[in-house]
């Protein structure tokens, strides 16, 4: 079995991915350049690999598709259970740190 990312390792992922727009920006010309695009994951793989060692990019980018759903669907049960009529008691709050703030 997979060892368990650990915060700091999630942390490094989210910033790396975060640092380039050709990975996430659908609208960029950059975002449909392969070449381009199979560089900087291999850059985001070498900044994970310090928190995380023999990392692929593969599993690089599972990791953030995951961490990325599971933001979104935290984020949708928040959003749903604070429209309107809903108490102050009924609004869901996330059952995990999303995010990763270092």
């Amino acid at each position: 079995m997979a060892e368990k990312w650990t915060k700091p390792q999630m942390s490094a992922l989210a910033k790396a991915w975060s640092e380039h727009r050709c990975l996430y920006e659908v609208k960029s010309p950059m975002y449909h350049n392969r070449n381009l695009r199979k560089a900087t994951l291999q850059k985001v793989r070498e900044a994970v690999n310090i928190e995380r060692p023999n990392v692929s990019i593969e599993i690089c980018k599972s990791k953030f598709h995951s961490m990325r759903n599971s933001y979104n669907n935290e984020r949708k049960k928040v959003t749903e259970s604070s429209k309107s009529g809903a108490g102050a008691g009924d609004v869901s709050t996330p059952n995990q740190e999303i995010g990763c703030a270092a």
